[in-house]
């Protein structure tokens, strides 16, 4: 209301899908004694986003929730909140220096972040106001088509990296269309995101941002073992589980000795900021009329013809080593190796002035990062800890594969 100088009144509120938070779509009006005056004190930024939104804006509000970097644990939501908030507004800058790029990252209105213990009038919330981006703005017309195939279909189960992986999602790319969705997702984000990014002033500790890189990745991973080992030591369930055990020996050897040996070869590159999560759900996509019109088959996902016209939920973003983006598109975005080894060749092909180097190394830190984030959630279900959600055959049938 103060943002709106009361020049606005509310209209509706609609509970947008979120997996850990909850995303509000607020409508509101220009009163009638404000629309017979030409000149308003609503703030410049603020009236341009309610104009393209046609009078809509969303409300993020953090209730918690885990990310990538702290191997899915619950975590401080004001440290969420605030990975996210940095994460739009320097998206929103990177792709606004680039004049030739179609994607609109949404604007940061307003925000309100609140330290545990301290006392607020929103009752202790960590909230947001962004720009609105979806089917109402301005961003689609008859010319430019919002495309939703990508969620129309449920997939159960995908025969990923040689084994039969149950993760029901909607938005999952189909096998034979993963290497031409992660390309048009390369071109069209990562590498804008990541030329744009090279060049934006940071701090080194960026609002809680400290770049990540494969070294820093694998000393996080020694840091947990040794909190799981000295755990499971003294705790009666996991030792009594021989399964727990030999899967913690298994993690000290990449740790110790399998990481570590790769770490002289790894060829430097410049920190920028990732998003580390472009599955469909997190996007928005379109097409132009010309391409709907020009349709001969009923194909459910051509991405030669789809564009990506925002990315949204910036939770995991962070300052960190270009190839992070990449290795999470190769292991989960893409579905087997021949897939990987080809999206990374055209990594390799598109960064000119560093050297990318191997995806080995890499694909075995993801695979020690998966082990480890699986065997924290095995010991929380021992413990009778949260509940996540795989069930425990479920989680020990990924740690065996």
């Amino acid at each position: 209301k103060e943002c709106l100088k009361n020049e606005y009144s509310f209209v509706s509120a609609q509970e947008a899908k979120s997996a850990q938070q909850c995303v509000l779509i607020i409508e509101v009006d220009r009163k009638p004694e404000s629309t017979s005056d030409a000149t308003t004190t609503v703030d410049e930024k603020w009236s341009d986003c309610l104009e393209k939104g046609r009078n809509r804006l969303v409300v993020r509000i953090w209730k918690g929730g885990s990310n990538w970097w702290n191997l899915n644990r619950n975590q401080d939501p004001v440290v969420i909140a605030r990975q996210e908030i940095r994460g739009y507004q320097m998206a929103h800058q990177a792709f606004q220096k680039n004049q030739a790029s179609h994607i609109s990252i949404p604007r940061v209105l307003y925000y309100q972040l609140n330290e545990k213990n301290t006392p607020s009038s929103s009752g202790g919330h960590c909230w947001a106001v962004l720009e609105y981006v979806g089917l109402q703005s301005t961003l689609f017309d008859e010319n430019r088509i919002l495309v939703c195939s990508y969620m129309d279909g449920m997939i159960k189960v995908r025969h990923e990296f040689g084994f039969d992986e149950p993760h029901p999602r909607w938005g999952r790319v189909p096998i034979e269309e993963c290497l031409d969705y992660a390309t048009m997702i390369l071109k069209e984000v990562v590498l804008p995101l990541q030329q744009n990014t090279k060049r934006i002033p940071h701090d080194a500790d960026d609002n809680g941002m400290k770049p990540q890189n494969f070294a820093t990745m694998v000393q996080k991973y020694y840091n947990t073992f040794q909190e799981l080992w000295s755990s499971g030591q003294n705790d009666a369930a996991v030792q009594a589980d021989g399964r727990m055990m030999k899967a913690l020996e298994t993690v000290k050897e990449a740790v110790t000795r399998i990481l570590p040996q790769h770490l002289p070869n790894i060829p430097p590159m410049s920190p920028v900021l990732v998003h580390l999560d472009l599955q469909p759900q997190n996007l928005l996509f379109y097409k132009t009329k010309q391409q709907n019109n020009n349709e001969e088959s009923n194909h459910h996902h051509d991405s030669s013809s789809i564009h990506v016209s925002s990315v949204l939920d910036w939770e995991d973003a962070s300052l960190a080593d270009p190839r992070l983006e990449v290795l999470l598109m190769c292991r989960k975005v893409c579905a087997n190796r021949s897939q990987a080894n080809a999206l990374w060749s055209i990594y390799q092909e598109s960064v000119v002035e560093e050297d990318p180097g191997p995806i080995e190394p890499w694909l075995k830190l993801e695979c020690i990062h998966s082990i480890i984030t699986l065997l924290l959630q095995s010991m929380d279900l021992l413990n009778g800890g949260r509940n996540p959600w795989e069930t425990k055959k479920d989680l020990w049938g990924k740690l065996q594969r």
